[in-house]
């Protein structure tokens, strides 16, 4: 064997081309949607080749797992598990002895990502017993030396399944950098977020279902616990899937334009901003056209999902305004715009005005943003078809 391939440095970037991963065919996605199984196989064959190629074959077959139950599952023996098919659950029969939980520090150390999924349909579904796995777990993981039960986890993509306190303390700890929560997840399922141990996060995604369900408050305070954000969407990835709700819902439920104002006072990093508001501010909130607003400098992409607005004149110029004054550098603005419910076919005519009246007048508040390169619009509608369809200019 070559002396080059006695580098573990070198062998590892072999092999990390041998990983690969598995992406929508759209490609809208650029978070990958599972690991090819051919590059599972290959790195596990690698793994068993020889020694020198053990270690780094493993570091890198081992640094993405879909979620805690493949670890325990196949790190320990089997002689110590207790799989039930009839609730798809795990058990270990002695959870306290420690010597079968140190088993897995070979393993835990190489960990870097956990919630992306095996490419098997019979890997879903599965989960780990509370109280003999996954609390003793966390508490084996966290009393180690350094106190973090993943000393190399940086991204995590958390589960509905995943909301219990020994879960958030084996995988929201203070070196995470990329986080994502499920669209099932809105409202007090969200407080992990606020942990202080998660103020250095730079990427958060919520793919919410519900997304004006977050509220100012929510907002504010989200903003103020992650100083270091670089991204955040609180968008899921289809427009199809556009809430059908009416800009009249009371504001004390929804976020409001003036909600952004939070990111620029508490996250002076922060170049993508994908959010949902309606087109309008506050209760008790005036905006005064060359006033002293926050100016987020570093943001150069906004994606807003918002209703059309409702009136022209003065309300449109203060909206176009306020967004010109807090982004004056953003570079692309892409706007979704749920329509009216149309009442039947014959009303198409009619929604089709209103659709050119509602661009007519965000065009106008996109022009005021001289920094602009690229626009975007999308429209949703929500009862003329059976399913979604979006109509994009």
């Amino acid at each position: 064997m070559h002396k080059c391939l006695s580098i573990h440095d070198i062998l590892l970037l072999v092999f990390e081309q041998v990983d690969g991963y598995v992406f929508d065919d759209a490609g809208l996605n650029v978070v990958p949607l599972c690991r090819e199984v051919a590059s599972l196989h290959a790195l596990a064959a690698l793994a068993r080749t020889c020694k020198g190629f053990q270690e780094p074959a493993l570091d890198v077959l081992w640094r993405d797992i879909p979620d805690l139950f493949v670890l325990v599952k196949y790190a320990l023996p089997s002689d110590a598990l207790d799989y039930q098919e009839a609730n798809r659950t795990l058990y270990i029969h002695n959870p306290d002895d420690a010597s079968l939980w140190r088993t897995l520090d070979p393993f835990v150390r190489r960990i870097r990502a956990v919630g992306i999924p095996l490419p098997y349909e019979d890997s879903i579904g599965r989960v780990l017993d509370e109280g003999s796995v996954v609390e003793p777990l966390a508490k084996y993981l966290t009393d180690k030396g350094s106190g973090y039960a993943f000393p190399q986890l940086q991204e995590v993509t958390l589960h509905v399944s995943w909301l219990s306190q020994a879960y958030c303390t084996l995988l929201l700890n203070p070196q995470v950098r990329r986080l994502q929560l499920p669209s099932d997840w809105y409202g007090p399922c969200l407080s992990p977020l606020l942990r202080p141990s998660l103020s250095r996060l730079r990427v958060v995604k919520l793919d919410m279902g519900s997304v004006f369900k977050l509220g100012n408050d929510f907002i504010y305070n989200l903003a103020k616990a992650l100083p270091s954000l670089k991204r955040f969407s609180a968008l899921p990835e289809s427009p199809g899937s556009f809430p059908s709700i009416h800009p009249s819902s009371p504001v004390e439920e929804m976020q409001t334009l003036d909600c952004l104002l939070a990111f620029v006072e508490h996250c002076p990093r922060l170049r993508e901003l994908k959010i949902a508001t309606l087109p309008r501010f506050s209760t008790g909130f005036v905006f005064r056209q060359g006033g002293d607003v926050p100016k987020a400098k570093k943001l150069r992409s906004l994606r807003l999902w918002t209703a059309p607005l409702e009136t022209s004149g003065e309300h449109a110029r203060d909206v176009g305004d306020f967004l010109a004054q807090t982004f004056p550098r953003v570079k692309r603005v892409d706007l979704g715009l749920f329509s009216v419910r149309l009442p039947d076919r014959a009303a198409l005519y009619a929604g089709m005005l209103w659709r050119e009246e509602a661009l007519r007048r965000w065009e106008e508040i996109v022009d005021s943003l001289g920094s602009v390169d690229f626009y975007a619009v999308t429209f949703v509608d929500m009862k003329l078809y059976p399913s979604p369809r979006t109509f994009t200019w």
